[in-house]
């Protein structure tokens, strides 16, 4: 089963992640399609703590999902770079906290991603 890197950088941004979370384990492709990976650039808000609970609780639906703390805050892409570093998959997805995605999002994304023209960064 061939999976989808979906990367996400948090900074303070608790109140957001279970929807985030949630959107992705409704997705409509099989359990396991997703390996996350998120970077977190040093929260005060509680936000490793949410991400750990949604991890012990909602880990199983992801191939993986890894949580990386940051002890200092080193920004949006260095945190992307540190996140596309984690994965294995030819196709990455970079998501900001505050996303939601509608069930069908992963698998749409996915069908036109192998089907057009490889050098294509982004559709």
């Amino acid at each position: 089963m061939q999976t989808v890197d979906v990367n996400i950088v948090t900074y303070n941004s608790k109140q957001h992640l279970l929807h985030l979370v949630d959107s992705l384990v409704y997705q409509n492709i099989p359990h396991g399609s997703i390996s996350l990976h998120i970077i977190d650039n040093a929260s005060q808000d509680g936000t490793i703590e949410c991400l750990t609970e949604l991890l012990a609780t909602r880990g199983k639906k992801f191939a993986k999902m890894v949580i990386e703390p940051s002890e200092t805050n080193i920004g949006f892409g260095r945190a992307h770079n540190r996140a596309a570093k984690l994965g294995s998959s030819p196709f990455i997805l970079i998501l900001n906290p505050d996303t939601e995605l509608a069930p069908n999002c992963l698998s749409t994304l996915l069908a036109i991603a192998r089907t057009s023209n490889k050098k294509v960064a982004a559709w």
